[in-house]
């Protein structure tokens, strides 16, 4: 497991206790609950699982289940912080395989779907660039947020921020707003504003590009004239995503608006 994704689950488990030693059961279940329904602070997970997407809602629903009867095996009413450091971060790395797994399995499904749509045993490079691209642009998260734009972690960072700036004192409006705009400007340039992750995106999509002409070449040849099968699909999806993951590898920065 990564070191940001340890510090994703440390700065988590800091929201949920805030500042207390030890809490119930019952409340680490509620913000496990929440963060899975994108009420938590996991507008800085990796890849977006807190945006919609086919995927992520039944993958969240599974790792939360299996989270909580991981806490069921305390025997205690209550769970200290150190107790959930250590479930949660040693159960990361089981969950970061399932949800590759999930993945995996997904693409596959999907492949074989596609191929029963067309009704054809065997692709050319073309039509199967096609079709992978079609199967990767479903799997990207939907615009916008969950419930919820903006979550408790984001309000008591722009409380602390207010605070700072005023303290108790009342403001009008004009000046309300000027503060919230320069506080969402702040948290946009963390990972960049939604101009910049528009042109991000047309980054990615010639990289995704530029990946299936190489694999297709290194695994079947000519991209002119090879045909290949639905085993050869799976193979070739399954090189493009390993090679994404490892040359593009996702930002764990939080986002204001969720974009």
């Amino acid at each position: 497991m990564s070191n940001e994704s340890n510090r994703f689950m440390e700065d988590e488990i800091e929201r949920i206790f805030n500042g207390q030693t030890a809490i119930t059961k019952e409340k680490m279940k509620q913000a496990l609950e929440e963060f899975r329904m994108g009420r938590g602070s996991g507008n800085r997970g990796r890849g977006g699982m807190n945006r919609p997407g086919p995927i992520r809602d039944e993958m969240k629903q599974k790792l939360t289940q299996l989270l909580e009867s991981e806490l069921d095996k305390i025997s205690s009413d209550t769970i200290t912080k150190e107790q959930a450091k250590s479930t949660l971060l040693s159960f990361g790395s089981q969950a970061k395989e399932q949800w590759h797994t999930q993945i995996d399995n997904y693409i596959q499904t999907s492949i074989k779907d596609e191929l029963t749509k067309l009704n054809v045993q065997e692709l050319n490079a073309n039509q199967a660039r096609d079709l992978l691209r079609n199967i990767s642009n479903k799997m990207r998260p939907s615009h916008g947020g969950g419930p919820s734009l903006i979550d408790d972690n984001i309000k008591h960072e722009f409380m602390n921020e207010f605070k700072t700036k005023y303290g108790t004192n009342k403001i009008n409006a004009d000046e309300a707003w000027e503060m919230i705009k320069i506080f969402d400007k702040k948290q946009h340039d963390k990972l960049g504003c939604c101009e910049k992750k528009s042109d991000g995106k047309e980054e990615k999509d010639k990289k995704w590009e530029e990946l299936f002409d190489e694999q297709f070449k290194e695994l079947y040849g000519d991209l002119n004239k090879t045909k290949i099968n639905q085993q050869q699909l799976e193979d070739l999806a399954k090189k493009i995503k390993e090679k994404l993951r490892q040359e593009c590898p996702q930002h764990p920065g939080k986002r204001f608006c969720q974009h």
